[in-house]
């Protein structure tokens, strides 16, 4: 198991792009696309939500595979998150965005976060087809 560090910025996007081509090189395209959105978009939420757009912010991200499955690993230093009764509000899409947690959900198997005394974990797990 390979931890990549990414620096929490607009640039995170691209940077798990690279690491996603890297690391799931010898799945089909249609499944790493599925990854990167999902990823992207956790990612995302991180950078806005949980650093609040804050300078010289890391997450740290590794996969872990199986036959049947990928699980997708996402750590990051911000504030425990303690209540997580947004995972079970309905989303309504508008110009602010609220399409984020939908998408996971959509094209995960699981997701879940989970929080430490460091920060959080965010794990995203996707079926292998």
């Amino acid at each position: 198991m390979r931890k990549f560090t990414l620096l929490a910025d607009k640039n995170i996007q691209a940077s798990f792009k690279l690491v996603l081509k890297e690391e799931l090189i010898d799945q089909n395209k249609e499944f790493l696309f599925k990854v990167y959105i999902a990823g992207s978009e956790a990612l995302q939420n991180i950078v806005r939500h949980t650093y609040h757009f804050e300078k010289n912010k890391e997450v740290r991200i590794w996969f872990e595979k199986n036959k049947n499955e990928i699980t997708l690993f996402i750590e990051d230093d911000g504030p425990p998150l303690r209540d997580l009764s947004f995972f079970s509000l309905e989303r309504t899409p508008n110009e602010k965005g609220n399409m984020g947690l939908n998408l996971i959900k959509k094209l995960t198997k699981s997701f879940s976060i989970e929080a430490s005394e460091k920060g959080n974990l965010t794990t995203l797990q996707f079926e292998i087809f």
